[in-house]
This record gives structure tokens, sequence and C-alpha cells, in this order.
């Protein structure tokens, strides 16, 4: 490959292949990264420091990764349910019904898929990983 490199690319020679006598040179576009998720909810947080470990975990991940992260947010959609509670030995139809929370990540699903999409028809993808 002949020229400058080009930002966000790094080129690398090959041991392995040979063009005239001379190491291949291949050029490897850094990757990009679109990272789903939903802010946690305080109310359903597993502990009181929970909405800011995921902060702090999203600002890392974005120090680390710089221009290369995306992170593209969802939210949680929570209401009360109605759902069979468990008792052992029984069908779910034998169990009582018992008020529950319902709760849902939104918007994260359909966004994957449209980016994937996107991403696919623009040949601007390798992987897409769920």
């Amino acid at each position: 490959m002949a020229g400058r490199p080009r930002p966000g690319r790094t080129h690398s020679s090959s041991i392995l292949f040979k063009q005239n006598g001379a190491p291949v040179r291949f050029a490897f576009q850094a990757p990009e990264i679109k990272y789903f998720t939903a802010p946690i909810l305080t109310a359903f947080a597993k502990s009181d420091d929970s909405v800011s470990c995921q902060h702090h975990y999203h600002t890392a991940l974005c120090a680390h990764l710089g221009g290369a992260l995306e992170i593209i947010k969802g939210y949680h959609d929570a209401k009360p349910a109605r759902a069979h509670a468990w008792e052992e030995g029984k069908a779910a139809r034998e169990c009582k019904m018992i008020e529950v929370w319902k709760l849902e990540e939104k918007q994260s699903d359909v966004a994957f898929a449209l980016n994937a999409f996107s991403d696919a028809i623009r040949q601007r993808s390798d992987q897409s990983l769920r």
C-alpha cells in the first residue's frame, strides 16, 4: 500500500505474505463500537451505588476508546403488573395471582436492529454482536 496512513488506521507488515519480495502491508481500520444500553433506574437498582457505577463505567469506556465508542441509550419502562406466584409442585395456573413490577428495557433492541441494518447496507460493519 502506498501513501501515508490514514487517521484511524493501523499499518502492519506481514512476515507471511510477500509481494515482489517485500512484506505486504495491511491497513486495519480501528474498530468502531456502538454500545446499546439503558440507564439504571434508582428504584430498581441492586445497590445504592449502581447508578453511579454505571455512569463511571460509561465514562471509563469513553476515556479508553475515545471516538471509537458511541453509547446509544434507551430507557426502562416500569409499571405494575399481575403474575402467578411460584408454589412448589403446582402449575402456574393453579397458583394465586400477585402484584409485581414489570420492568422492561425499551428502544435498545430496536436501535440495535436499525443500526445493524443501516451499517450492513452501507457496508460499514464487519460484525454485529448482541
